[in-house]
């Protein structure tokens, strides 16, 4: 969990930061997000644009709140995985870990007759998560992490709360 603290008020942030967003939403490695202007919650990721070279790994995502104070607005948020990226996620898993068992309960049976259907049961299947686990994990989400928080900090004119 990240804070900032600024001197602007709500309605102000909620502004700047979706002038930002609709200014950059075209742009290709631009700003992506969206203000709730009916409360106070806001989110913002940075696409990582075609031409890059790097693997960036899941997409991550910057989901804030803004909190009226007395002389201002302090900004609270963190970083998580959106759900339309879990579910792909999951979906994966799930028919990972049922090829899986119903290779492994084949080979207890014995359906399996030929050594490759073992060793693609006992050890391709694996590998087959191996590989997702490799996707998810690969790649750097730091830099859009800085640009994130960068942004935040001068848009809103946000300097860090230490917690």
């Amino acid at each position: 969990m990240v804070s900032y603290y600024t001197e602007i008020d709500i309605e102000k942030c909620k502004n700047r930061i979706d002038a930002i967003i609709m200014s950059e939403r075209l742009l290709i490695g631009g700003l992506r997000g969206k203000v709730d202007f009916y409360g106070n919650e806001f989110c913002v990721r940075k696409t990582s644009g075609i031409y890059n070279k790097r693997l960036t790994g899941l997409p991550i995502t910057f989901y804030g709140e803004l909190i009226k104070k007395e002389n201002g607005t302090i900004i609270e948020g963190e970083f998580r995985v959106p759900t339309s990226s879990k579910i792909p996620i999951a979906i994966w898993f799930g028919v990972g870990t049922f090829m899986w068992l119903f290779c492994l309960v084949n080979i207890f049976l014995g359906k399996f007759k030929d050594a490759f259907s073992v060793v693609l049961g006992v050890i391709g299947i694996p590998i087959f998560f191996g590989i997702g686990i490799l996707i998810m994990s690969s790649g750097d989400t730091e830099p859009e992490k800085n640009y994130i928080l960068d942004f935040i900090k001068t848009t809103l004119d946000a300097k860090e709360i230490e917690n």
